[in-house]
């Protein structure tokens, strides 16, 4: 079997980058949840909707920034 090479630096910033825009989109997906659980499924359409979109906007700046090979 041949010896695993270590990560390079480029390849650790793009794991904690990976992660990071995960835990952001977890952590967005779950506060809707909670507030339509609290609030009973009357949080208006357009909360939703701006939640939905700050994170997809979050996720694609952190992979579009990185993918692109700008910093």
């Amino acid at each position: 079997m041949a010896k695993k090479q270590p990560r390079t630096h480029d390849e650790n910033i793009e794991l904690i980058i990976t992660v990071g825009a995960l835990f952001i989109a977890a952590s967005c997906m779950i506060w809707l949840g909670f507030l339509l659980w609290k609030l009973e499924n009357n949080v208006s359409q357009y909360a939703v909707a701006s939640l939905t979109s700050i994170t997809t906007l979050i996720m694609g700046y952190l992979f579009g920034k990185h993918k692109n090979g700008t910093k």
